[in-house]
């Protein structure tokens, strides 16, 4: 799972359902406990791990000051790579190796965005809305005309600027 679907909560009420998750949690959740939060002290490559119940919490320093912190209800060990120099948990292998689609889907939203800054939450909701919506669009539209802008580095932007101007016409 992508952090910003990833929680304790919801990791519980799908173990409830025999559903395991292996997920990245944002920095601000209040289920981090600080051990497992950004800290200059810590050695580069190194992990902390947390156990409760049938859940594992893993914070892996991957450069000075940056923390990529794991939650997992399939691990249940402190399995470490210790013949890689960057001694890798087994459990964000195992993420690397699983994630894909999300991923890929917010890198490539995030690349051309509506979103801009606000508290209100429907409005985040609703731009995340919008960016998903275009690229959905843009995926369809190139699949049923795969000579659409051949060779364009930036088709993807010219396509979502001609679909906005398509929506505000009569």
């Amino acid at each position: 799972m992508d952090n910003f679907f990833t929680s304790v909560p919801l990791a519980e009420k799908l173990l409830e359902k025999n559903l395991t998750i292996v997920g990245t949690l944002r920095q601000n959740k209040a289920d981090i406990p600080p051990v497992m939060k950004k800290s200059k002290s810590r050695e580069v490559h190194s992990s902390e791990f947390g156990f409760s119940g049938n859940m594992t919490m893993v914070s892996y320093v991957t450069k000075k000051g940056k923390v990529v912190v794991l939650l997992s209800t399939m691990h249940d060990d402190k399995a470490v790579d210790d013949n890689s120099v960057k001694k890798k948990p087994e459990m964000i292998q195992y993420y690397n190796k699983t994630k894909g689609g999300v991923d890929t889907m917010d890198q490539m939203v995030r690349t051309y965005s509506c979103k801009w800054r606000t508290r209100r939450w429907p409005m985040v909701l609703w731009h995340n809305v919008l960016d998903v919506a275009a690229l959905n669009a843009y995926i369809i539209f190139t699949t049923q005309h795969p000579d659409y802008m051949g060779g364009v580095s930036h088709a993807r932007r010219l396509f979502i600027k001609e679909l906005g101007k398509e929506l505000v016409l009569p």
